[in-house]
């Protein structure tokens, strides 16, 4: 193990595409003097966005990474724990939305698994894996990118789109229940573990003009929850630095 650097070192899933919050979050926290790995699955995209952010003169470190695999995974983990033997952030965006249109009553139960085994079992997967080197860190901390549609009071949440999007939300909604199990199972620790909710943020052609507000805003709550001072609160939902009600 050679240990590189004295500053932050964080981990960001699900950062494959220029215009999405993994690669914003991944800037924001890069201007921050974090050294940040930006892992994707596709490790031809994380290796470009990460070029991009090295251009802006940034310490961004591209890997490929399927938080589906326990294999995949454990490639990060030796690769952390041989240059920096710690990890101080882990954003787990990566994240999959079956058809949103799709009546709940009849949806594809692959498309329902799928989207259980990343939106909460990659996570999940993550947080194990790398809950020994958050340990190392002085002020580690976690962050579960979730939605407004997994809560069950907000105002756009599970009662209002009951009739549709039922695997995708079911599958944040047990995200949202795994953060505050993990936050119990790991209070007594410097180690914070909160959810966030980005918003509707115009990650996707056509959404700004629908009234999406920008990625950078979304990806402001992410980093807000990744640095959170010690005493900072742990198990909750956020967007914006303010608690949602789930």
């Amino acid at each position: 193990m050679t240990n590189e650097t004295s500053a932050g070192v964080a981990v960001v899933t699900g950062a494959s595409r220029k215009e999405g919050l993994g690669f914003e979050v991944a800037r924001q926290l890069a201007r921050r003097g974090f050294v940040v790995f930006l892992t994707a699955r596709d490790a031809g995209a994380a290796e470009v966005n990460a070029a991009m952010l090295r251009a802006e003169g940034h310490d961004v470190r591209a890997h490929a990474l399927d938080v589906a695999s326990e294999a995949s995974a454990s490639a990060l983990v030796a690769t952390l724990h041989h240059h920096f033997g710690r990890l101080d952030v882990l954003i787990n965006n990566a994240g999959l939305a079956p058809d949103l249109q799709a009546p709940t009553l009849t949806a594809d139960f692959d498309e329902v698994r799928q989207a259980l085994e990343v939106n909460l079992f990659g996570p999940w997967r993550m947080i194990r894996m790398l809950e020994p080197l958050l340990r190392n860190s002085a002020r580690p901390r976690i962050v579960n990118v979730s939605s407004e549609a997994a809560s069950f009071n907000a105002s756009g949440g599970m009662a209002r789109r009951g009739a549709v999007m039922g695997g995708y939300a079911v599958s944040k909604a047990a995200q949202n229940a795994m953060t505050m199990k993990m936050a119990a199972a790991l209070a007594g620790t410097p180690i914070l573990v909160n959810a966030v909710c980005p918003g509707r943020i115009a990650s996707h052609a056509g959404a700004a003009e629908a009234g999406a507000r920008p990625v950078a805003e979304g990806a402001a709550g992410v980093v807000w929850a990744a640095t959170l001072p010690e005493g900072g609160p742990s198990g909750g939902l956020f967007r914006d630095g303010q608690e949602l009600p789930w």
